[in-house]
């Protein structure tokens, strides 16, 4: 039982390593109640095999990164979950005072996001856009 549980630690390690997934902190606008218009800062984790994007208010560790990633039920319940499939990505600034700022529209709802700087927008945006159309992600 020992050697079994060793080599699936194994086995998730390695496919952790392979799956380029992104995961890490942007900030997310609030679109309603009294914050409305406040960025919070939320850990997000790209699940391509069940085309969400899944948040959460704390940072995860790598072992729950990768069930989020597996969309296995053992993940960590999200806060919230913004569904991909059919998504329009939209790379303008929702916000100026956040250059890095982004937006993720699906039916009935529009999601604003900013990352940390240029190249993580970038990065953010292209695996959104993959997702939203269906297609596979880029080895790392």
């Amino acid at each position: 039982a020992v050697t079994s549980s060793v080599t699936r630690a194994f086995v998730r390690s390695s496919n952790f390593a392979a799956d380029s997934a992104l995961y890490g902190w942007l900030l997310r606008r609030q679109n309603s109640g009294w914050r409305r218009g406040a960025w919070q800062r939320r850990f997000y984790v790209l699940a391509p095999r069940s085309s969400c994007l899944l948040y959460y208010s704390k940072g995860l560790h790598t072992r729950e990164v990768q069930l989020c990633r597996d969309a296995d039920p053992a993940m960590p319940p999200a806060r919230g979950t913004i569904p991909l499939a059919n998504a329009m990505i939209l790379q303008d600034p929702v916000d100026y005072n956040q250059p890095y700022s982004f937006s993720v529209v699906v039916p009935g709802s529009e999601y604003h996001l900013s990352a940390h700087s240029q190249e993580l927008k970038d990065q953010w945006l292209a695996q959104l856009a993959r997702v939203a159309r269906g297609e596979a992600l880029d080895a790392p």
